[in-house]
């Protein structure tokens, strides 16, 4: 529904206070910027609250849903409302789901954890590897970055939408579940990748970008696996870099997993 009600400042400081994890979580919504994003949302489970949009947008807009608000908004307010140096057209705001539900105990399946990724383009990044490879299930300390963070949505590239995205306690959920999946823990440590048998299904643990994974976590790996280095310079792997390599690996040897 097209509403030709003009911005109030009041309105504006309100949208602008989603851009802030306290905010988004007392409104229980978050923004997502440009038509690429809003059509992977218009396809999903997620419920587009309002759309705030360039009249040169509204004008050529197609199919979308009549109980969608769509509010025109001038270059200037769009500039207010966007975290882009240069916004793209239009900001929906978003309604949150509830990602603190326990995840799935016993699918045989491939699973991605994270201990502490708080860096959020390199969660967005391994949101987008999973889906990218067909892993629906990212399991996320509580200590991750935020998924509804500007910059964690930006980096999915709308994976944000196909992948389920779970935060638990880590320690409580691996003491707690059902050992039916193995845990491989990503860790310097560990056996080549490329030389470990590895099973059709499990966890791949993955941790901090600078201090890897908690040591409480330790007592949960079935093996500790690592990428081995083939030059001499790099200290590490970024997080992301790690997860797409590993999972590549884990899918080459099990496709349909």
């Amino acid at each position: 529904m097209l509403s030709t009600s003009k911005m109030t400042s009041i309105e504006i400081k309100r949208l602008t206070s989603l851009h802030v994890d306290k905010f988004r979580k007392e409104q229980q919504s978050f923004l997502v910027e440009g038509p690429k994003l809003l059509e992977e949302l218009l396809h999903s489970s997620f419920t587009v609250k309002a759309i705030y949009a360039l009249s040169e947008w509204i004008d050529q807009a197609i199919s979308i849903p009549k109980n969608i608000d769509i509010i025109k908004i001038s270059p200037k307010e769009l500039l207010r409302i966007s975290q882009m140096k240069t916004p793209n057209q239009l900001v929906a705001e978003v309604m949150m789901k509830n990602n603190h539900q326990q995840p799935p105990q016993n699918e045989q399946c491939w699973m991605i954890a994270l201990d502490n990724i708080n860096n959020p383009g390199n969660l967005g990044t391994i949101i987008r590897t999973a889906d990218w490879f067909g892993i629906h299930h990212l399991i996320c300390s509580s200590n991750c970055a935020d998924l509804y963070n500007p910059k964690v949505i930006q980096a999915t590239m709308g994976s944000f939408t196909r992948v389920h995205v779970y935060y638990i306690e880590l320690e409580q959920w691996f003491s707690s579940k059902t050992p039916t999946l193995p845990v491989y823990g990503a860790v310097m440590d560990g056996c080549s990748i490329y030389e470990t048998d590895i099973e059709q299904s499990g966890i791949l643990l993955i941790g901090n970008e600078s201090h890897g994974i908690s040591k409480n976590l330790f007592p949960f790996i079935s093996k500790k696996i690592k990428i081995p280095a083939y030059g001499g310079g790099a200290e590490s792997l970024n997080a992301s870099v790690a997860a797409a390599v590993l999972v590549a690996e884990l899918k080459r040897r099990f496709p349909q997993q």
